[in-house]
């Protein structure tokens, strides 16, 4: 598994990551499935310009 100098996965799916979320899964699930942070799926998501739900909501 590759990663940074920190021991974090560097080779997430992009579009991968952002169709879990846009299918309904919480960051939380979607950092669960990925092996990452849910800080470092928060951040990808909001990169990619994803409009976030309001917490506590999954869908």
């Amino acid at each position: 598994m590759p990663t940074s100098g920190r021991g974090i996965r560097c080779d997430l799916d992009v579009d991968e990551v952002v169709a879990q979320y846009e299918a309904g899964q919480t960051v939380r699930e979607v950092a669960a499935a990925q092996g990452v942070s849910y800080g470092k799926v928060y951040r990808l998501l909001a990169e990619a310009g994803v409009r976030m739900r309001p917490r506590g909501l999954s869908q």
